[in-house]
């Protein structure tokens, strides 16, 4: 999932995505589209300054795509973009990596230094960057059971020590998404903690989970 920034390349309000009747997300959002070496991304949501879009699987193994951006027909200058097959990171409720990860607890309140996770429980988050999945990936696909698994293997850090990954795939009903599903230990330090994903071998930036 990417975020594409500029200056009129898509209507004035923000244009959410449209989903269509097969169950995938168009490639196309308030007469914007974004193209990499001419395959059309899904489209999250589009707005005059700022593209939310998910990069097609297309670009696997390649290390470098062409993208350009289409608004109401009219085509920007194709730019080369380095391209890599992975790049986790965590959400976090704000655009762009910025502000709180979001990670829920096992009871599906949000974590935070007010209400930190039990020691030994299940806590959730959501990722992106996984890379090619397991079986066949289809752009844009809201993902349903049977849930699709990254390719390359997850692996969850807390305090600097592995947890025990308890399912690591799509986030049912969404797409270019990945849900984990980890277990903390019982003996890791009370308070604020480091949280990261390893996916092959490619670490997410930190990110903070609180424990009880």
């Amino acid at each position: 999932m990417v975020a594409i920034l500029g200056s009129g390349i898509g209507p004035d309000r923000a244009a959410s995505a449209s989903i269509t009747s097969n169950n995938h997300i168009d490639t196309i959002a308030g007469s914007t589209r974004v193209l990499f070496d001419g395959v059309p991304a899904p489209i999250l949501s589009a707005q005059s300054s700022q593209i939310v879009a998910i990069v097609p699987y297309s670009v696997a193994g390649k290390t470098s795509a062409q993208m350009r951006v289409e608004y109401n027909g009219q085509a920007s200058a194709s730019m080369t973009l380095p391209v890599t097959d992975l790049s986790p990171a965590i959400f976090t409720d704000q655009l762009l990596g910025k502000g709180s990860p979001l990670i829920l607890n096992a009871d599906g309140s949000r974590n935070s230094a007010t209400n930190p996770a039990q020691k030994g429980s299940i806590i959730t988050f959501f990722a992106t960057g996984e890379g090619v999945l397991s079986t066949l990936p289809v752009d844009g696909r809201l993902a349903t059971a049977p849930l699709q698994t990254p390719l390359q293997a997850v692996t969850v850090g807390v305090n600097h020590a592995g947890v025990q990954v308890r399912f690591a795939g799509a986030a049912p009903g969404f797409a270019g998404i990945m849900q984990v599903n980890a277990q903390l230990d019982a003996n890791t330090p009370s308070g604020a903690q480091e949280l990261i994903v390893l996916v092959g071998d490619k670490f997410s930036p930190p990110a903070t989970v609180f424990l009880q």
